[in-house]
């Protein structure tokens, strides 16, 4: 089906892996699996390209947790390093699609969010649940011969490096395209949840916040007018990031303060940053009690 020439049937080629990804997650067909929507992402058709990403993350996730729950068993040993290099060379050909330029907008996008993904769950502390190979999540056993948390790390961080590196050359361009809003998200999604990632993604965040095109989108919406719906989209993409990183108590978000709140007043959001009576911050919803 993937060379099939007309694009309406490759286009359900993702639907029937995501079924054999939950029907059978065995590294085997794991390995096919993730081979096959690699193959995908060069297709001709960019909404075939762009289904395919959405199932490649459910793939790799549920590569990650057999590869890391099994790894320790010699049986499975040769079957688990091809499961694993298959999801390595997904996670390469899925960064190589974000960053180049003649790619649909669409489709680097949804390749960004992969990249996203991709770091949070190589850096999380436990192993995620997943239908079909473990009920609930668990710490990576000892022993694995496939992986090891160093090289988790390592390979996170290369992903991180590529989404900075987006980010850069936004900046380098002064450029509003509709993929620095994802990429923007994604940075601030990270950042939070990952503190120890906050000095390697805020210098190009704020930085954003500081173009021309930005500033001009923020004073715009402050005075009720239009803007350029790229740089729209961005200034409130980089709003909503920065304020999340403003309210963090994480101890690597701390020396990082000033700048946050200045970054803040330049988009007109300085007063979402004073606490109201209640300890809440202004536009920041309570809970139920």
């Amino acid at each position: 089906m993937q060379v099939d020439p007309a694009a309406a049937v490759r286009r359900f080629l993702p639907e029937i892996i995501d079924g054999a990804v939950a029907a059978n997650p065995c590294a085997p067909v794991l390995a096919t699996c993730l081979a096959c929507l690699q193959h995908l992402l060069g297709d001709s058709s960019a909404a075939n390209a762009r289904r395919a990403l959405q199932s490649m993350y459910p793939a790799f996730r549920a590569a990650y947790a057999v590869v890391a729950l099994h790894g320790g068993d010699a049986a499975q040993a040769a079957a688990l390093r091809a499961l694993w290099g298959a999801a390595c060379a997904l996670k390469l050909a899925v960064a190589a699609v974000a960053a180049e330029a003649g790619s649909s907008d669409a489709v680097r996008g949804a390749a960004v969010r992969f990249l996203e993904q991709a770091v949070l769950l190589l850096t999380a502390e436990l192993v995620p649940a997943v239908p079909g190979i473990s009920p609930a999540p668990t710490p990576l056993p000892p022993g694995n011969a496939v992986i090891s948390k160093a090289a988790l790390v390592r390979d996170a961080e290369a992903a991180l490096a590529q989404l900075v590196a987006l980010l850069k050359q936004q900046l380098n361009e002064q450029s509003t395209a509709p993929l620095v809003t994802p990429a923007v998200r994604a940075a601030g999604g990270i950042a939070q949840q990952r503190p120890q990632f906050i000095g390697r993604l805020l210098p190009p965040l704020l930085a954003l916040a500081g173009c021309k095109a930005v500033k001009a989108a923020a004073d715009g919406a402050a005075a009720g007018g239009g803007a350029a719906g790229g740089a729209a989209a961005m200034a409130t993409a980089l709003r909503a990031a920065l304020l999340m990183l403003a309210r963090s108590a994480a101890p690597a978000a701390k020396p990082w303060q000033k700048k946050i709140a200045a970054a803040l007043e330049g988009l007109g959001a300085g007063a979402e940053l004073q606490p109201q009576a209640d300890g809440r911050y202004a536009g920041q919803g309570g809970g139920h009690p």
